[in-house]
């Protein structure tokens, strides 16, 4: 999942290394612009890349809202080693992320369930 703009920054990648991004700050998205542009200072790092601030700006489209960046969050992302700025946001890993913490969810619930069912205590 991605964008042509996202194919284009991993091309011109020389470099490039799985890291983190810790979200510093981000925009919210709007239903006004469709896709939505993403505003976000990150603070990113990797193998051979030291922490580096950098200002990261993409177009995202509504099926990644439910993902949306937020401050104090940690995202998976690919830099280019030889300029951070380069770098793309591992979007799908954040929507399997969301899909598994719902089925977690979903379990513990019916598991409560059934315990209230059977008057267990949980």
């Amino acid at each position: 999942m991605g964008s042509v703009g996202n194919w284009m920054t991993k091309r011109r990648m020389q470099d490039p290394v799985k890291g983190t991004a810790f979200v510093v700050s981000a925009n919210s998205w709007t239903r006004a612009q469709v896709p939505s542009p993403l505003h976000a200072r990150l603070v990113v790092e990797g193998e051979g890349v030291p922490k580096t601030t950098v200002d990261h700006t993409e177009k995202v489209g509504p099926k990644l809202w439910g993902v949306w960046p937020s401050p104090a969050q940690t995202l998976p992302v690919t830099i280019d080693r030889a300029d951070p700025t380069r770098l793309l946001i591992d979007w799908q890993q954040l929507l399997d992320r969301k899909e598994q913490h719902q089925r977690e969810a979903a379990a513990a619930e019916e598991q409560h369930l059934l315990d209230q069912a059977y008057g267990r205590n949980s």
